[in-house]
């Protein structure tokens, strides 16, 4: 999902409703609603190119999956600017 024109702090607050409409769904057969849903979020910095940003993106998304569960991630490569989210 592309959000234009949005802080990292709408983002990831876009991304706390959405882990929260995952886990209001009811009772799935054959899927497990608990680990559903692995959200990574970037923000766009002047210079950057898409390939970078993108990688940006899947780290991020990849540290939300090895969280657990229904999980949102933010990471810019830098850890002490990453942040992190469950609604749990």
């Amino acid at each position: 999902m592309l959000l234009l024109h949005r802080s990292l702090k709408e983002a990831n607050s876009i991304a706390d409703q959405l882990i929260n409409a995952v886990d209001s769904l009811p009772p799935m057969r054959m899927v497990n609603r608990d680990d559903l849903i692995h959200i990574g979020i970037s923000a766009w910095h002047s210079g950057q190119t898409v390939p970078q940003v993108m990688d940006n993106v899947e780290m991020a998304t990849r540290h939300a999956a090895l969280l657990g569960g229904n999980n949102w991630s933010n990471g810019e490569g830098n850890p002490l600017d990453a942040g992190r989210g469950s609604v749990r």
